[in-house]
């Protein structure tokens, strides 16, 4: 049984470390699904040059990273390139950087749920 735990939290390995939380607030433009960093406190304003993608490219494997913004955060601000207005989005308080391709360590959820689900069975049949 024991060995059965640790196999289980074994498999469980390659999950951990994979996320980042920055906590820093970021300009997120919902219609270009991309956030821009830093943002200028009291203006509100965020340069074009530092747009981070908030999706998964097509293509993109493991190492590719994607930052997703945090759901708190409240106001509108401005992308600026140079002086010009280029998009409008909302505020948020902070981002997760994380990688992409889930699908790579399906495999791994499929055999801890496996795992589980025989821990429960065996479980359930000693009583």
């Amino acid at each position: 049984m024991k060995k059965l735990k640790l196999l289980f939290l074994c498999m469980l390995i390659p999950f951990i470390g994979k996320t980042q939380t920055v906590m820093q607030r970021v300009c997120y433009v919902v219609s270009e699904n991309k956030i821009y960093t830093p943002v200028v406190p009291i203006l509100n304003t965020a340069l074009l040059a530092n747009a981070y993608s908030t999706t998964c490219p097509d293509g993109s494997t493991s190492a590719t990273q994607v930052y997703l913004p945090s759901s708190s955060g409240s106001g509108t601000c401005t992308v600026l390139l140079g002086t010009t207005v280029v998009a409008f989005g909302v505020i948020r308080n902070s981002y997760t950087i994380t990688n992409c391709n889930l699908d790579d360590y399906s495999w791994t959820l499929g055999a801890a749920a496996g795992l589980f689900g025989i821990f429960v069975i065996k479980r359930r049949n000693k009583l």
